[in-house]
């Protein structure tokens, strides 16, 4: 798959991100440390 990128001028000009972006959160509120544990996770389209 070539690079993105977008010629301006006859070169080469790089047209930002062009991937996907996932984050996950996890915070202990009870404050005894237990780290984050998950064994599944979904994803659903609004």
């Amino acid at each position: 798959m070539p690079p993105a990128v977008e010629l301006h001028g006859g070169r080469p000009r790089a047209m930002g991100f062009s991937g996907a972006f996932v984050g996950l959160w996890a915070w202990d509120l009870t404050g005894a440390g237990h780290p984050a544990s998950f064994s599944a996770t979904a994803y659903r389209p609004a």
